[in-house]
């Protein structure tokens, strides 16, 4: 079953009383500064570095090996699938993602990895501190509230229920998702077939399915929907509009 996120923590351990090393590796420095001060203000945890790069920010837990990870996906376009790969060497314990809100295909993608958590910006300055606490002390991978329901056990493993009301990427098959991903990022049809080494009319058939599978009508949308549900990361520069201090703020 997963680990719905519960603001009770258990009975300090050992391990909980020793601090808790934090690396913060944010799309923006405003988001650096924030996230760093809510953690400094908490007696047991601290940040080890803060930085919106993200070569220099993976690079440092290799060298530092903190106990938690919080990252921004937008950090870089390639940063969920490093993030795993340090959690498997063991250079960092356990990764939270912090989102600015819920992608359906950043979420499935990271449901076979027992050390990545996820949190969005809606979320409590408490939440996510408790939830520092609670996985720098060994605990396991927790969700947060924003998306806790939706995921449910299954044959395969854990998976993202559907919304009922939304249609999401989520329902598409792995090769539609490859085909939608390949579109959305300005692939052709053809450059598409060449990509996956498929024929023509196979690719045709997958963008028929997966169009009726999401309700559109229009190959323009499907550039909307990819980037919705975080199967296409954005990644701009700086994110001078992201207001994190709004949201996650330090508990009174």
């Amino acid at each position: 079953m997963p680990m719905i996120f519960s603001p009770t923590l258990a009975t300090a351990s050992l391990d909980q009383l020793r601090p808790i090393g934090v690396l913060v590796l944010m799309a923006n420095l405003l988001d650096c500064e924030a996230i760093s001060g809510l953690l400094a203000s908490h007696e047991g945890i601290y940040v080890v570095n803060a930085t919106d790069d993200m070569e220099l920010g993976f690079a440092s837990c290799r060298q530092l090996n903190p106990a938690v990870l919080i990252f921004d996906p937008k950090v870089g376009r390639d940063a969920v699938s490093c993030a795993t790969k340090l959690v498997a060497a063991n250079a960092i314990r356990h990764a939270i993602i912090l989102d600015d809100q819920v992608h359906d295909a950043l979420v499935s993608s990271i449901l076979d990895f027992p050390r990545i958590s996820y949190l969005t910006r809606a979320a409590t300055g408490s939440l996510l501190i408790e939830m520092v606490e609670k996985l720098g002390s060994g605990g396991k991978r927790l969700f947060g509230p924003a998306v806790a329901d939706r995921i449910i056990p299954s044959p395969r493993g854990l998976c993202l229920r559907t919304p009922t009301s939304t249609p999401s990427v989520v329902a598409l098959t792995k090769r539609e998702q490859d085909v939608l991903k390949l579109l959305a990022t300005g692939y052709s049809v053809r450059d598409c077939a060449e990509e996956l080494n498929v024929a023509v009319s196979t690719v045709d058939n997958h963008k028929t399915s997966l169009m009726k599978k999401l309700c559109v009508h229009k190959s323009a949308q499907l550039v909307h929907l990819a980037i919705r549900d975080g199967l296409v990361a954005v990644c701009p520069e700086e994110q001078g509009d992201c207001k994190i201090e709004r949201n996650l703020k330090p508990p009174a």
